[in-house]
């Protein structure tokens, strides 16, 4: 078996080679400071035997990847406060540390170290130690290590790049490729093994999206609040500042800080090499020139292909997702005015033929098991490939992170629809929130040109051209409504809360704290219309979700058209992706060629897919299964929730200004 296949190697006692300052242990280089009463040959054997406790945790990087950054913020959240660790990460550093006093720690123990996988301790697998594993932009970690290695051993950057940073024995703790592709080979040859991956590059465009994953990892407790506080501790500068004040005692024990005065934090950017590649002279930028020359050279991780979907969610993944909705349930109360307990035969006998019922001939019901039924919205069609995560993405290119998001999308019909939306945001939301606090986005879906220049112009709102680049067909058929899920998973990533609005909806005077509150607690919260979901639902949606129609009776609509969504790993994860998935698949969201088909509903008895509704269908179906009969939760509990007025037009953006 190989060293991905095994994990951590049982290897024979490997032998030292003594160079200069460094020493090799089986191929990677150390510095020989590292050495104390152990040999680095001795030290590497501990690391394998070290004797490791359920609740240990070991972050793992190459050097300059953002170990410092990860540690801070890990060691935070196990310690349920924002306060920096006493002690230098060094203190629980594997290569660096006294192994002995490494052991006499106290749990829980956040490890970390920059060998690689086949020097972690032997039980990392057997006893399925949870790992973090944090990753960066090659470049960057190229420019980020020359400039600290020249602290202590200046040389030129031709001979930094060739003889250490692409050289696997010449280059501290191993090459920079070799040590990400073993750790790919260990994830792949051990998918139920608990790890983090996480890149440098999204801890700086999403520190508290992140913070709040790691968290759930970690399966601490943890508020919204803890984790921005955390993120705010954890910026470059202040974990600099902190550094200095931080006890070296430990170090000082030892040759590898003794006499140390190299700085561990730098600039910590991300693209930083971006931004200096073009200073001609600049030493940075003459690292780059080489990188570009040999970069081709060197063996990396392979991507995987545009079409490949993401099915690569860990048993560990899955059961700290299921956690989260089985807390919700717990909290939750069953709410009879939204899930029905009235039988259908009882609503026919009162001529209702369309109100949520409970059918007691259907032969399934929902899984009892909250991880299966999150199972379930995890399978493989429900994922999405990477080319369509780059069309996603794409979607919200160049938009900035903030607070509160508001969203919505108009084509030239609704046009007159849509100005009336505005006025009533400016009367009933926006005068009530900070301008720093919020942005508005008008998505457009087929304005005409004097009425788009009118919506730039007056609206006070980024409008952006909504693009099926790299989407099927289908979802440019816009009575389809594929676009809006696709719009909402990709501007939600740049909120705390998301709000997304169709132009027919009128907010009223309401308590704005409460109701972004209840988003926060309960991740969505959405309007419902009283009409029995399978009523508007076409079958073939339901068998893509591997359901019968039945099972939905119960459950009346959710209005897809006012959708409120904290940025959290659950929504993304187990509501949002299969959402898009299904938008993308036309035998799912959108069946038959012209979706106008499906519009009417006649309602002259209660019949399976009599009309359908598209994105809230689905999305209805997906909350239905989560929830089950506590799904009333995710339904506004205000006293005045917006409304959907469809129809009331409005000229307010004639000749504003």
């Amino acid at each position: 078996a190989n060293a991905a296949e095994s994990g951590p190697a049982e290897s024979k006692p490997p032998q030292p080679e003594v160079k200069g300052a460094f020493v090799s242990v089986d191929g990677v280089r150390f510095p020989k400071v590292f050495e104390n009463t152990r040999s680095m040959a001795e030290q590497i054997e501990c690391i394998r035997a070290l004797e490791l406790r359920e609740d240990d945790v070991i972050l793992c990087a190459i050097a300059k990847a953002g170990t410092h950054w990860l540690w801070e913020v890990g060691s935070m959240l196990m310690a349920g406060k924002a306060e920096y660790e006493k002690n230098v990460k060094e203190h629980v550093m594997l290569e660096a540390s006294d192994i002995d006093r490494v052991q006499q720690q106290p749990s829980p123990r956040l490890l970390n170290t920059h060998v690689p996988v086949s020097m972690l301790p032997r039980q990392v697998k057997d006893k399925k130690v949870k790992v973090i594993h944090v990753y960066r932009n090659v470049k960057d970690v190229c420019v980020s290590m020359y400039f600290h290695l020249k602290q202590r051993d200046p040389m030129p950057i031709e001979e930094f790049f060739e003889k250490r940073f692409l050289n696997f024995e010449g280059n501290e703790n191993g090459n920079y490729f070799a040590y990400l592709k073993s750790m790919d080979e260990f994830i792949k040859a051990n998918p139920d093994h608990p790890i983090f991956n996480v890149s440098f590059e999204e801890m700086k465009t999403d520190p508290v999206g992140t913070v709040t994953r790691l968290a759930e990892f970690l399966g601490v407790p943890h508020t919204p609040e803890l984790c921005r506080q955390v993120a705010d501790a954890c910026t470059i500068d202040k974990m600099r500042e902190a550094d200095k004040s931080k006890d070296r005692s430990v170090l000082q024990k030892r040759k590898f800080g003794q006499g140390m005065n190299i700085s561990m934090y730098r600039k910590g950017l991300h693209q930083h090499h971006q931004s200096v590649a073009s200073v001609k002279g600049n030493e940075e930028a003459s690292i780059l020139e080489t990188v570009k020359s040999a970069i081709a050279k060197a063996k990396s991780v392979p991507p995987k292909t545009d079409d490949q979907r993401d099915t690569t969610l860990t048993d560990g993944e899955i059961s700290a997702l299921a956690q989260i909705l089985e807390m919700r349930l717990a909290q939750a109360e069953v709410d009879l005015r939204v899930v029905s307990n009235k039988t259908c035969a009882t609503l026919a006998k009162e001529n209702n033929v369309r109100g949520p019922c409970v059918n007691t001939t259907c032969p399934r019901r929902f899984d009892p098991s909250p991880e299966a039924r999150v199972r379930q919205l995890l399978a493989s069609q429900l994922r999405l490939t990477q080319q369509q995560r780059n069309a996603i993405t794409n979607i919200a290119a160049d938009i900035r992170p903030q607070k509160y998001i508001f969203v919505t999308a108009a084509s030239s019909n609704h046009y007159k629809e849509s100005q009336a939306l505005v006025y009533n945001l400016r009367q009933f939301v926006f005068n009530k929130l900070r301008p720093s606090d919020y942005s508005f986005y008008y998505f457009d879906l087929g304005l005409k040109p004097l009425e788009k220049k009118r919506v730039i112009k007056n609206c006070n709102c980024t409008v952006r051209t909504m693009s099926f680049a790299g989407f099927p067909d289908h979802t440019k058929k816009l009575n389809c409504y594929a676009w809006k899920p696709l719009i909402i998973k990709a501007l939600l990533p740049k909120a705390d809360v998301l709000v997304y609005m169709d132009v027919s909806v009128r907010f009223r005077q309401m308590d704005l704290d409460r109701f972004f509150a209840a988003a926060r607690h309960w991740g969505a919260q959405f309007l419902m219309q009283r009409d029995s979901i399978p009523n508007h639902t076409v079958e073939s949606m339901f068998t893509f979700y591997g359901d019968v129609p039945c099972m939905y009776s119960p459950f009346p609509e959710l209005l897809a058209g006012f959708s409120v969504f904290h940025n959290e790993p659950f929504m993304h994860k187990v509501v949002l992706e299969p959402w898009v998935a299904c938008a993308l698949n036309n035998s799912c969201m959108c069946p038959v060629n012209d979706p106008n088909t499906l519009r009417i509903c006649p309602h002259k008895e209660r019949l399976v897919g009599q009309c359908h509704r598209f994105d809230l269908s689905a999305l209805t179906i997906q909350f239905a299964k989560l929830y089950g009969e506590k799904f009333g939760h995710l339904v506004m509990q205000t006293n005045n929730p917006p409304q959907i007025r469809r129809n009331e037009v409005m000229d307010f953006f004639t000749d504003r200004r």
